[in-house]
């Protein structure tokens, strides 16, 4: 059955992106020591590889803070959301 899903979703998938799933994705974070530790993010790849791999570090990043508590998972996801939409002056 997942064959069959993801035969499906390639067949219906633009061709940009077909080429662009090829690319490979970087999605770095790094924090150097101490509480003033210099922050940089590398990013690098097309939008939807970015778009995917944002979602699985974030959901991997959620269930490493807080692994059985889903309402914990839920609240620091929707911390998240307001931070950065404050950040991005979309809120």
């Amino acid at each position: 059955m997942e064959k069959l899903l993801e035969a499906i979703l390639l067949a219906t998938m633009p061709e940009k992106m077909r080429e662009d799933a090829k690319e490979p994705i970087c999605l770095s974070f790094n924090k150097e020591e101490g509480l003033k530790g210099e922050v940089t993010t590398t990013i690098v790849g097309p939008v939807s590889g970015i778009y995917a791999g944002l979602c699985t570090l974030l959901h991997d990043s959620l269930r490493a803070m807080e692994p059985n508590d889903p309402m914990r998972q839920k609240k620091t996801l929707d911390s998240i959301y307001k931070r950065v939409s404050i950040e991005l002056g979309i809120k």
